[in-house]
């Protein structure tokens, strides 16, 4: 498209652009999908079809068009659902066992408990990670009086406000845990002190120690994780969608095809899941793929030996 072509375009002329990713004879029903959907939105579905043109062995029609959106709303809803179970549990253990091992519970507004450099041996990451600790530290500590002090957002907290039983005290981490953004969430743990981290991996997921290697591939699953979420959440289109990289684990050599694509998605929600949620969202994926009319494997969706891959994953 063209700079010229870069225009606001009426629902008639919207119709006309998707005839280049679609091929369909009525009007009609493209119309009132784009009327749901939106062309820009629409377009990347039209895309992603048009690059598998080889694979169809001819040019995507309207129908594929439409059941590839039903399927890819299917998998948002489903993974946004164990976005949750992760997010939740994070929130939670970094919270409660940090708080616990310390005895106090706003650890997370003392600058000791991090480690700004992160521990980079690369002198110019580490300026680059201290420069940015500055930043998200005073961040966090404007976000807690904002929590604390905004009335109208936050009526519930009026014990923490004047004639409150707790007036001008800080909110405790379980509290400000609950109602910070996942994505500082997830920041604030990456800058953790190291022995920090190895905490809420250790008493999280029990079964072996964990090293700083583990920290480190933890953080990149957390973070597509929280990529993830953000996709599903705002609607934006999940199937063909690369995010940030995921590192594979050690011990699953060879898993991943891919460190970007749906699949590392896949993985990642895999080692951050307990038995029970990492068995029922193997079976709703399953189905979900059964019963949709697209082909899946065809178009290069997630691997089609994808469900053996899943089973030889190993637990965190």
């Amino acid at each position: 498209m063209s700079q010229q072509d870069n225009i606001p375009i009426n629902l008639e002329e919207q119709i006309n652009w998707m005839k280049k990713y679609v091929n369909f004879r009525q009007n009609k029903k493209m119309r009132e999908y784009l009327k749901c959907v939106g062309y820009f939105r629409a377009s990347r579905y039209g895309k992603y079809l048009l690059s598998h043109t080889t694979q169809l062995g001819r040019k995507p029609d309207h129908n594929l068009l439409f059941n590839l959106y039903r399927l890819d709303i299917e998998l948002r809803k489903l993974f946004f659902e164990y976005c949750q179970y992760i997010e939740i549990q994070t929130r939670t253990y970094i919270s409660d066992f940090i708080s616990l091992e310390l005895n106090n519970e706003l650890f997370y507004l003392d600058v000791n408990s991090y480690t700004p450099s992160k521990s980079e041996k690369s002198k110019i990451k580490k300026q680059k990670n201290q420069r940015y600790f500055q930043t998200m530290f005073k961040d966090l500590l404007k976000r807690e009086g904002e929590i604390r002090k905004n009335q109208k957002k936050y009526p519930e907290l009026a014990e923490y406000r004047k004639g409150g039983i707790r007036t001008n005290q800080k909110l405790p981490c379980w509290v400000y845990f609950s109602y910070a953004d996942f994505g500082n969430i997830c920041l604030m743990y990456s800058y953790l002190n190291m022995k920090y981290k190895k905490m809420v991996l250790d008493k999280g997921y029990i079964g072996r120690t964990h090293s700083k290697t583990d920290v480190e591939q933890y953080v990149t699953w957390l973070d597509a994780i929280k990529n993830l979420r953000n996709i599903c959440c705002h609607h934006n289109i999940l199937i063909g969608r690369t995010s940030s990289i995921v590192i594979e684990d050690r011990i699953d050599n060879g898993l991943l095809f891919s460190n970007s694509d749906l699949f590392s998605r896949v993985y990642a929600l895999n080692k951050l899941l307990h038995d029970k949620e990492r068995t029922e969202f193997k079976v709703a994926l399953s189905k979900i793929l059964l019963r949709s009319k697209v082909d899946w494997k065809l178009l290069e969706i997630l691997p089609s030996d994808w469900e053996s891959k899943y089973d030889k994953i190993h637990k965190l």
